[in-house]
């Protein structure tokens, strides 16, 4: 498993079964992760940022409480 790093490109989905989307790091400062959407090109800059954990993005496990889930995609 890769480590979380600007750049990448991973997907990301809300709860279990929803469709994947598309985010790129942003930045990385100890376990906060910057993310955008990809797949929100037009939409204003709040809309397509969002803050999340990387060690949530590296974990395996799905939670109740935190049923958002990571998969790595690119360098």
């Amino acid at each position: 498993m890769p480590d979380v790093k600007p750049g990448q490109t991973w997907e990301r989905r809300s709860t279990p079964g929803a469709p994947w989307r598309p985010v790129r790091v942003e930045n990385v400062l100890r376990d906060n992760v910057e993310l955008r959407y990809l797949d929100l090109p037009g939409a204003p800059e709040l809309e397509q940022l969002f803050s999340g954990s990387r060690a949530r993005m590296l974990s395996t496990q799905v939670s109740e409480h935190r049923p958002a889930s990571y998969r790595f995609v690119a360098e």
